[in-house]
């Protein structure tokens, strides 16, 4: 695409349907074990053309809203919207994080750990969580804004109705645990092939489900299956160095098992939870991800400053909001220079 961030993306996105097709074709066997709440019948007795429309359904629903796969405990609540308040709510959305976006953006091109040789990790503690955060809020404005535009589009069509539509992400309030930053604030669209690799996994090494060694075991496949998708964008960018994501992955089940101990520990000395358990465990979820972050990060600009110094990466476009911005006479490219010169 000429756009390091977006290639990024792209290869991480065929990578990531090259493995669900591995889960759904080897591990999951849909049309026998999944249902979906208007089923009458068993997919396997469709006809043809209802079953091929059935896994097309099946395919474009990652986290089962509807459908007997449906992780429960990890999706935000269903809409109790009126069809109209919500097709409303959803276009109000679309603006917001679309804003956010050319925001991040803005942010971004700027930026110098993003355009020259400086780095991520090297900037001042305030201005690497300034660069994090710019960078993660591309990735989660990017994913709301075409959610909530389809969700508004289909809702209005009468083709679903809001209950069909939870939000992509999770409230953040939820990420008071590195858990449950990543298994509910975060978005859920990877939870499908992610549990039944790691069913799969805790089968065959004989490891009884539902037990604190089966959630272990499937924490790391999920982790790492999240490194192995990653690994498409990484070649995307620069095939030589493809597989650098696996290095942030794999610490995350680190700190996982070991937020875990703390709070056994916590618990077995009488720490209840409580605003202030929550404080320190939101404080924790934002410095190690204020460590883990930067170096990851840092390789995939790199990755796109080497496709910039090819030729390959085209010119940035204006955004609308510097548009807009320079209608009431506010230079963005002004303020931002003088900013990171100042910073």
């Amino acid at each position: 695409t000429g756009n390091g961030y977006l290639d990024f993306l792209l290869g991480s996105s065929l990578l990531t349907c090259a493995v669900d097709g591995v889960n759904l074709l080897l591990i999951a066997n849909p049309l026998y074990s999944f249902r979906h709440e208007q089923d009458k019948v068993p997919a396997y007795e469709l006809p043809f053309p209802q079953r091929y429309f059935w896994v097309v359904c099946m395919c474009q629903c990652p986290r089962g809203v509807g459908w007997s796969y449906k992780q429960v405990n990890h999706l935000p609540s269903a809409s109790t919207r009126s069809r109209v308040s919500f097709v409303t709510w959803c276009l109000l959305r679309v603006v917001a994080q679309y804003t956010l976006l050319e925001a991040a953006l803005i942010y971004s091109r700027y930026n110098p750990a993003f355009t020259s040789s400086a780095t991520i990790t090297a900037q001042p503690f305030f201005m690497r969580c300034m660069s994090v955060a710019a960078f993660v809020a591309q990735t989660y404005a990017a994913v709301n804004c075409l959610y909530f535009l389809a969700a508004a589009v289909t809702v209005a069509a009468g083709f679903y109705e809001p209950r069909s539509w939870p939000d992509v992400f999770g409230h953040w309030r939820e990420g008071y645990t590195l858990g449950r930053f990543w298994g509910r604030t975060w978005h859920q669209l990877l939870r499908r092939f992610f549990s039944g690799f790691g069913k799969a996994a805790t089968r065959a090494l004989g490891i009884p489900p539902h037990t604190k060694y089966a959630s272990g075991v499937q924490v790391v496949v999920g982790f790492l299956i999240s490194g192995l998708v990653d690994a498409g964008g990484d070649a995307m960018l620069d095939v030589s160095r493809a597989g650098f994501s696996f290095r942030f992955f794999l610490l995350q089940p680190l700190g996982i098992f070991a937020e875990e101990a703390v709070i056994c520990v916590a618990r077995f000395v009488g720490i209840k939870k409580s605003p202030l358990t929550r404080l320190v465990g939101y404080a924790w979820v934002f410095i190690w991800l204020s460590i883990c972050l930067p170096p990851w990060l840092d390789d995939i600009v790199d990755g796109a400053t080497r496709m910039r110094a090819q030729g390959i990466v085209g010119s940035a476009r204006m955004t609308a909001l510097e548009v807009v911005a320079g209608w009431v006479g506010i230079d963005i490219e002004s303020l931002m220079l003088s900013w990171f010169a100042n910073a």
